[in-house]
């Protein structure tokens, strides 16, 4: 499931998965508040708790962001990447390019 997120967020690639059968099961036991909480983070990133759990436990690196974390970010730094565009202020641009293309060229690194 993890290098299943990891390879639909790259563009332009035919991606041919097959369904891997999953008749393991793996029981963990926690507080019923600590079950809320896994359940609403799932819920907010819009995958059951299983795939969740799955996706937070086989992370590559440690604090690595949700795809649904990720785009969110992702839109936010476009937005304030098109609303810097309209700006007078050539310096404040300079800057903002600058670490626009640094940090888009490193998100492409890491996937």
């Amino acid at each position: 499931f993890h290098n299943v997120l990891c390879l639909s967020e790259a563009k332009g690639m035919d991606i041919i998965m097959k369904k891997e059968i999953k008749n393991e099961t793996i029981k963990i036991r926690v507080t019923p508040k600590e079950k809320n909480k896994l359940k609403k983070l799932s819920e907010s990133n819009k995958l059951t708790l299983s795939n969740y759990m799955l996706e937070m436990s086989l992370c590559d690196k440690p604090n690595t962001l949700l795809p649904s974390e990720r785009i969110r970010l992702i839109n936010f730094i476009n937005e304030v990447y098109h609303e810097v565009k309209k700006s007078n202020d050539n310096q404040l641009k300079n800057v903002i390019y600058d670490l626009y293309r640094k940090n888009f060229k490193l998100i492409r690194e890491e996937n």
